[in-house]
């Protein structure tokens, strides 16, 4: 799971440039929640995004992942944000 994180749905990730489903779910599930905490963390050169704005910048990236990998991270990020109101 770890050495196919960076791989993306599209065929244009890394290491070994998989696709489509040749990319395991565990991987691609570890992949957009790794985008999501390296957006929504501060870091040194820039500040974290909001919730709101990272969600809008995995958006525009959601050829990186299935769309059953996809829906499934907003509707678990939707419910994780109902649960703290």
């Amino acid at each position: 799971v770890i050495r196919w994180h960076h791989e993306r749905y599209d065929g244009t990730g890394y290491p070994d440039r998989l696709c489509g489903d040749e990319i395991p779910v565990a991987a691609q599930i570890v992949g957009i929640v790794d985008v999501y905490d390296a957006l929504t963390t501060t870091r040194p050169y820039r500040p974290a995004f909001s919730r709101a704005a990272a969600l809008a910048t995995i958006d525009r990236c959601r050829g990186h992942w299935s769309d059953a990998v996809f829906s499934a991270f907003c509707t678990a990020l939707a419910l994780a944000g109902a649960s703290h109101q």
